[in-house]
């Protein structure tokens, strides 16, 4: 009798979305950990590690050649992270919240516009996740 051996491929994406994760995950902390401190208090080595957690991540997801809608989705979100300037929308950002920037959208400049625009456009391709 022949034995069947069955590879799994990686999914498609896989180190985009495993460090998106990681990034959203070490950008959490980091914000409690600031909100704990104060402002005006000097970088702790803990908001240091979550800092470099974070740095590590978005370099993976730069430099990612996405597959799928979905991987091209969370690079756009990184993109629209380091975009916006008020901290609710970088939260949003960081949940993926499409509607967040399509209730806001003429409040945004034209850059954030067309990242929103692009998100939305890959959506429509199955990208949603």
């Amino acid at each position: 009798m022949e034995t069947v051996t069955t590879t799994i491929a990686p999914a498609k994406d896989a180190a985009i979305l495993t460090a998106w994760s990681q990034y959203v995950e070490a950008n959490a902390a980091l914000d409690a950990l600031l909100e704990q401190a104060g402002k005006g208090c000097a970088q702790t080595p803990a908001q240091m590690a979550q800092t470099d957690a974070m740095d590590r991540a978005e370099i993976s997801i730069q430099r990612a050649i996405a597959q799928t809608p979905e991987g091209a989705e969370r690079q756009l979100w990184l993109a629209l992270a380091h975009t916006v300037t008020e901290a609710t929308d970088d939260a949003a950002a960081n949940r993926c919240d499409l509607a967040h920037f399509l209730d806001h959208e003429t409040a945004f400049d034209w850059n954030v516009r067309l990242i929103i625009s692009a998100i939305r456009s890959l959506r429509a391709q199955g990208g949603a996740a």
